[in-house]
């Protein structure tokens, strides 16, 4: 670093170079601070987009005049913006088609529909007494995918309720969810 010459200037003096001469658009450019946006609202407004530029602890002053929005990972502090740079290139870098070996997976992951994923269930049927659940081996589809899903509102009920306000359920949703509360009084 140049004696006296603060990064954000060195920062600043390039951005402004790409503006000009190769017709970057100022919207390329994003800082994530941990009081922002959630991620995951960012994630899903941006899925797919290419990370052009990403800053952390950088001068307010350089923020007010070269940041469109900055974004969080969540209410938690790391010991580095690389960290928070791996989170959000990963979560992006997963939904370029052949970055994931099975391309419903990107399709069916928490909050790919707004809510939790529900309880995963593998071989052996039985672990440490505990059976997987019946619905799960009878090999009835349609049963299987209401299990899923009353599964995955349970646990968005249960672990993130806010999640429920922010996603437009399904008549059949609802209707699942209100059955289970109504048990669940019981």
């Amino acid at each position: 670093m140049v004696k006296g010459v603060k990064k954000d200037h060195l920062i600043s003096s390039f951005l402004d170079f790409l503006y000009i001469e190769k017709g970057l658009s100022k919207n390329t450019v994003h800082s994530y601070e941990n009081d922002i946006n959630s991620f995951s609202k960012w994630s899903l407004k941006y899925l797919g987009q290419p990370i052009k530029k990403l800053l952390k602890a950088i001068d307010q002053r350089f923020i007010d005049s070269y940041v469109d929005e900055e974004i969080s990972i969540g209410d938690f502090v790391i010991s580095g913006g690389e960290f928070a740079a791996v989170c959000l290139i990963d979560a992006v870098a997963r939904n370029i088609p052949g970055a994931i070996g099975n391309k419903d997976s990107v399709l069916n992951d928490t909050f790919s529909n707004g809510l939790l994923k529900g309880h995963v269930y593998t071989r052996p049927e039985k672990f440490e007494e505990i059976e997987v659940p019946e619905v799960l081996l009878s090999g009835n589809h349609s049963k299987i995918k209401d299990w899923n899903t009353l599964n995955s509102l349970i646990q968005t009920k249960l672990r993130r309720p806010d999640l429920l306000n922010r996603v437009k359920l399904t008549k059949k949703q609802k209707k699942l969810l209100e059955e289970w509360e109504s048990k669940d009084i019981l």
